[in-house]
């Protein structure tokens, strides 16, 4: 019986020792403004900047204002593995999805999407955001 308790004890140390911590994500840390240093395969390089907010109705949203320098809103979901999701959406006549990646310490939004404008078809981009305030490689800022 001593056997089978211990065999038992052990099944469930390790089963406990294995699990793994969950990291959530904190929007409150990501929202305000970005700068933002843009590629893509259409526009070239770009600067411009963004807003982040949280969604006032869904916790797991946040509203990127001027993404892809539209003068435009769209959204992304995030999750705990520090993506934001950017699920497929059309504003101002452009398609976009993708995904971000937050640098564990908020100092940085990494980005690849696909932008299609009118059916036509998608480029890819890539971007990187960084905090309003925090110098970057090229501070100027220029338009689409």
């Amino acid at each position: 019986m001593k056997k089978i308790a211990m065999i038992l004890m052990l099944v469930l140390a390790l089963a406990y020792s294995c699990e793994t911590e969950e990291i959530f994500f904190e929007i409150a840390e990501i929202t305000g403004s970005w700068n933002v240093e843009e590629t893509s395969t259409e526009y070239g390089a770009q600067n411009y900047q963004v807003t982040i907010s949280a969604d006032p109705v869904d916790n797991n949203k946040v509203l990127i204002s001027n993404f892809f320098d539209l003068g435009e809103t769209i959204y992304g979901i995030t999750n705990t593995d520090f993506a934001i999701n950017i699920p497929q959406q059309t504003v101002d006549g452009y398609t976009i999805s993708g995904q971000g990646i937050v640098d564990n310490k908020y100092g940085s939004i990494e980005w690849t999407y696909s932008v299609s404008e009118g059916g036509s078809a998608a480029h890819e981009v890539t971007a990187t955001f960084t905090p309003a305030g925090v110098a970057t490689t090229n501070d100027t800022l220029t338009e689409k």
